[in-house]
């Protein structure tokens, strides 16, 4: 998948490190496929590294189907996740984990059958950042 101009949206995976965009002009952290600054703008982002540690904001239940599987799908939850950087992206939970809002979550990576990764989010038992202005 890729994102206006051609830049992999998910580059910086094979390191296993979530990349987030941030605004060259005002510094905002924004989501993985903004290409333009929600606050100021401008379409100066560069990619920088994200902690991948957030919690869920809201989730739904969906049928997603299994890799080289035709007709079984399988129940899992999308949510939304608001990274402790600041951004919110929408994800894959894995795993067993008691849904609540504001549940804490973390990055990890699972594979496609070509080899690549894409970002998915477990439980975890991290504290969320405290924000200082």
């Amino acid at each position: 998948m890729t994102a206006a101009g051609g830049t992999h949206l998910w580059a910086g995976l094979s390191a296993r490190t979530l990349m987030i965009r941030r605004c060259e002009c005002c510094e905002l952290l924004l989501a993985p496929v903004a290409v333009t600054c929600s606050s100021c703008g401008s379409d100066h982002l560069s990619r920088v590294p994200s902690t991948g540690l957030g919690s869920m904001v809201t989730w739904k239940l969906a049928d997603r189907a299994r890799a080289g599987a035709d007709d079984d799908a399988l129940p899992s939850m999308l949510a939304v996740v608001a990274l402790d950087d600041g951004p919110w992206i929408c994800s894959w939970i894995e795993g067993e984990i008691a849904v609540r809002p504001g549940r804490p979550v973390r990055v990890e990576f699972d594979h496609l059958e070509s080899d690549e990764r894409y970002p998915v989010f477990h439980g975890c038992q991290h504290a969320p950042a405290v924000r200082v202005a």
